[in-house]
């Protein structure tokens, strides 16, 4: 009888194993599609351009930026402390701004008789890689801030400066074409 119960408890243990071990297969037909994921690719570059005055520059000084993405030259006056513009170009991006200042024909007498005047070449950029749905490609963004740079002139140097173009500034940001910064022509 023990024999029996033994061979018993053999077969219900085969036929248990043999039913957990189908149920663990797969006999469907059906592939499993997993959701692919792609790398976003870069398309577009939005750059945003900021170029700081101090108080002396917007007295005695008409500033005008002329700006460019690659459809052509505009220009605005630059009136206050700070300018700004963003502007967006299909990558590779080539941007430029350059700032002119020239002494206000009212002003130059005081600016040449002033006994201090500051002139600052501070600017700043942030960018955003977007890409062909203009999704921003959160790893492809970045900033950067030149320190500043402070003129400190007296009011007939700055008047001669200014007339010579010594104060005018050209920046110029280029990316490749997958939003990487290039530097000095790399």
């Amino acid at each position: 009888m023990k024999k029996i119960m033994l061979t018993l408890a053999a077969l219900l243990s085969c036929a248990f194993a043999t039913t957990v071990f189908t149920a663990c297969g797969s006999d469907d037909k059906e592939d499993i599609i997993k959701p692919s994921v792609e790398e976003a690719t870069p398309t577009q570059m939005a750059l945003t351009f900021t170029l700081d005055a101090t108080d002396d520059m917007t007295d005695y000084f008409d500033m005008v930026v002329t700006f460019d993405d690659g459809t052509g030259e505009k220009q605005e006056a630059f009136t206050a402390l700070e300018w700004s513009k963003t502007l967006t170009a299909n990558l590779p991006a080539t941007f430029t701004f350059s700032r002119k200042i020239r002494v206000k024909e009212d002003k130059r007498a005081a600016l040449a008789a002033a006994e201090k005047v500051e002139v600052t070449t501070h600017y700043h950029y942030a960018f955003k890689v977007l890409d062909a749905q203009g999704q921003i490609i959160p790893e492809i963004t970045g900033s950067k801030d030149v320190a500043q740079s402070m003129i400190v002139d007296t009011g007939a140097k700055a008047l001669e400066r200014a007339d010579a173009g010594v104060y005018d500034r050209t920046y110029i940001c280029k990316f490749d074409v997958n939003g990487s910064r290039v530097v000095n022509g790399k």
